[in-house]
């Protein structure tokens, strides 16, 4: 189950992750950008990310779902991937509909089902809500949402034939925490000035705010553990379908109660039951 806006503003995340790792050492490889990002090369995978402090969040992440695979299955991880990372303030990794499709991609290899549908009012109810909060809040959504594709995809999207991210086996575009928080800001400040939100419900989501805020920050990095847990799942070589599933899926409830337990909600609201994928989800595509 993943989080709509609504239930952001009603609720807001509270998590403790615990477990501290450092970020995997790191070749800068400066000469290597790909839309204002620079290629990090660790030894899990390729990072393209705009800062070091980035690199460094997303690396880190890295290091915690390698460490929780190998504890879940008692197996290393194997097969290097590549790290799209988009920051606050950094430039789409591409145009909309492609960000959609890879939201969807991903959406797809963890439910480990068939394609989803899609409603067939889809584009109306998207198109409502850009009205409401506008392009620029709405593309932040899209980029706060973790993606997926595959490396002939990437290769001739991102043109990386002839550089080293060319041999990777497995990719994802991740957000920073900063951009999920971002995302999240700008979606509440739109909402709440809506004709419709009444000074009752402002009153009773007003506290909540800044806590949601800080708690997206810690959701995006679940989802970025969640994502690379995938990953490293669906190359495992020794796992069968149904096993990858399970191991998955354990995975996947075990952040998501992480992320609500304990989560408050204003007077007189029923608490939500715990989801199973947490963090800042786009619209589905």
């Amino acid at each position: 189950m993943r989080y709509s806006f609504a239930l952001l503003l009603a609720t807001g995340l509270l998590a403790v992750f615990g477990g501290c790792a450092a970020p995997p050492k790191a070749t800068v490889m400066a000469e290597d950008v790909l839309l204002g990002r620079r290629l990090y090369d660790t030894e899990p995978a390729f990072i393209y990310a705009s800062s070091e402090r980035a690199a460094n969040e997303v690396g880190t992440d890295l290091v915690l779902a390698a460490r929780d695979y190998q504890q879940a299955t008692g197996r290393a991880a194997t097969g290097k991937g590549l790290l799209i990372v988009t920051d606050k303030g950094d430039p789409p990794y591409a145009d909309r509909p492609t960000v959609v499709r890879m939201g969807k991609q991903y959406d797809e290899l963890a439910s480990f089902g068939p394609p989803t549908t899609r409603p067939a009012d889809l584009e109306k109810k998207l198109a409502d809500v850009e009205k409401k909060v506008g392009a620029e809040a709405m593309d932040k959504l899209f980029l706060a949402k973790v993606g997926a594709t595959d490396m002939a995809d990437a290769i001739s999207l991102w043109q990386l034939t002839g550089r080293p991210a060319a041999r990777a086996h497995w990719v994802l575009t991740v957000p920073t925490s900063a951009l999920a928080q971002d995302a999240i800001h700008s979606m509440m400040q739109k909402a709440m000035s809506q004709k419709d939100v009444n000074v009752v419900q402002k009153v009773l989501i007003a506290p909540l705010l800044p806590l949601v805020e800080a708690k997206a920050r810690e959701a995006a990095a679940a989802d970025r553990q969640i994502g690379v847990f995938l990953m490293l799942t669906l190359r495992d070589p020794t796992l069968d379908s149904d096993a990858k599933k399970a191991v998955f899926q354990k995975y996947q409830k075990r952040k998501g109660e992480a992320v609500v337990q304990g989560m408050p909600v204003p007077a007189g609201a029923n608490k939500p039951a715990a989801a199973t994928e947490p963090g800042v989800s786009a619209p589905a595509g």
